[in-house]
């Protein structure tokens, strides 16, 4: 057999201590581990900067939509003392057709609500 002549390699390790990384690579691990780091709270910082804009923007259409609720409310109860008051006026001027329009009211919600046998009663 012929005699090979041994190679001596040198690797980056440090002598002693098995499975060690080069140093070359646990730079790049802790550079990767800072900019992740970095990344993740300009993300959470992001992320609160949205919630309190959605937040915001919340408060706001609340306070329209109750503003404009309040506007709507408002109207609706002018112009329902406007209409009771014509019909105040209406009874006045013409207290004959109010007690014949009440008359007839009264007739067709009794006949609306009366026991449906009542309706169809042929005395028997």
């Amino acid at each position: 057999m012929a005699d090979f002549p041994q190679r001596q390699t040198k690797y980056p390790f440090q002598e002693g201590q098995a499975g060690s990384k080069p140093k070359s690579e646990q730079g790049i691990g802790e550079k990767a581990a800072g900019q992740i780091s970095e990344t993740a709270g300009a993300l959470k910082e992001k992320a609160q900067d949205i919630a309190g804009n959605v937040a915001e923007q919340a408060g706001k259409a609340w306070e329209s939509t109750r503003a404009g609720a309040g506007q709507a409310f408002e109207m609706v109860q002018e112009n329902a003392s406007e209409a009771l008051e014509q019909v105040q006026r209406f009874i006045r001027r013409n207290p004959l057709a109010a007690v014949g329009g009440a008359i007839a009211l009264g007739l067709l919600v009794g006949l609306a609500v009366a026991p449906r046998g009542f309706r169809s009663e042929r005395g028997d």
